[in-house]
This record gives C-alpha cells, sequence and structure tokens, in this order.
C-alpha cells in the first residue's frame, strides 16, 4: 500500500484523478510480472504501460514516474545503510569499501534527483534546451516537435517531485516507509 500510494502522489500532477486502488493493482501487477520474467524492467515497462491506458498519465508519463520512483528507492536504501552504519559498534575500517560506496551511489543519485526537479519546475527552458541541443543534429531536426512532445510527456511524469513542497516531503516519508 505504501509503494502505490507514493506512486499515486507522483502522478498526481499529470493526473488528478489517479486512483490508489489504481496505482495498487498496477504495482501489483508489475511485481508478479518482475517475478514471473527474468528481465525486471518487464513488470516497470507493464505499469507504464497499464497505467498509461487506465489513467490517461500516457505510457511515458508512467514510465518517467516509475524512473523517480526506483532513483527514491536508491536514496532509501542508501540512507538506510547509512542509519545502520551508525548501529556498528566496530572499528569501522574495513567497512571503507562499503562507506564510499554508499557516499558515491548517494551523491549521484541526489545530483540526479536535483536535476530532475529543476528541469520539471523550469519546463520551458528544459525544452528549449532539449531543442536547441537537438537542432544541431541534422537528423533530428525533422523529428523535433515529435521529441519535444516525448520531453514534455516525460516531464509530467517526473513533476510529482516538484509539485509542492509538502508533496515531496510525503513522497520522502512514502519512501521511508516503504523501505
Amino acid at each position: 500500500p505504501a509503494r502505490a500510494w507514493r506512486w499515486q502522489l507522483l502522478l498526481l500532477p499529470a493526473s488528478r484523478k489517479v486512483r490508489l486502488s489504481s496505482t495498487f493493482w498496477v504495482t501489483a501487477i508489475g511485481m508478479l510480472v518482475n517475478f514471473l520474467v527474468p528481465v525486471r524492467v518487464g513488470g516497470e515497462l507493464g505499469r507504464a504501460f497499464i497505467i498509461g491506458r487506465r489513467e490517461a498519465v500516457g505510457f511515458f508519463g508512467g514510465l518517467s514516474s516509475i524512473a523517480v520512483e526506483r532513483l527514491l528507492d536508491l536514496l532509501g536504501i542508501v540512507s538506510l545503510g547509512l542509519v545502520g552504519l551508525l548501529f556498528v559498534e566496530s572499528d569501522l575500517s574495513h567497512l571503507v569499501f562499503l562507506i564510499n560506496a554508499l557516499r558515491a551511489v548517494g551523491i549521484v543519485a541526489v545530483i540526479v534527483l536535483i536535476i530532475i526537479f529543476v528541469g520539471a519546475r523550469r519546463e520551458a527552458a528544459t525544452l528549449h534546451i532539449i531543442s536547441s541541443l537537438l537542432s544541431l543534429l541534422p537528423f533530428m531536426r525533422t523529428r523535433l516537435e515529435r521529441t519535444l512532445q516525448l520531453a514534455r510527456s516525460i516531464l509530467d511524469g517526473v513533476r510529482g517531485i516538484s509539485h509542492s513542497k509538502t508533496s515531496f516531503s510525503l513522497i520522502l516519508v512514502g519512501t521511508w516507509i516503504v523501505w
């Protein structure tokens, strides 16, 4: 239930009508597919497809919200690892690799989260940068509008973390409850 609630919060800016029951059942279906199919990505693609159709958020809106979910999961695991290290009573010198790995993964995850946050908050500037970069590539000039439409839909899916301070705080709390 906590995972479904967090996903609902992430999807709210993309579609105000996302029901908790939908995110719950779609999450359950995704977990089932991940259990049955050797490639873990299958469940996530299935979730994006189903929620995109069922709640009218679009495939890429659903997929980008799932990517944000995974990034938040990574931060949740890193924070748990760091908190767990506080309770280790022995010498930490043999855990230097683990500490450095947690630190590096945490820093990268926070940087990516900040980029997503700023990109979603400043949609016009983000789309302008994407447009400018793509127009430098001759083969992309004909596909520019379609690519910008895709970028808009991706920004819709990640807008959940930048929607408001309250929703961001609730999403973080949801992440720690999940983990």
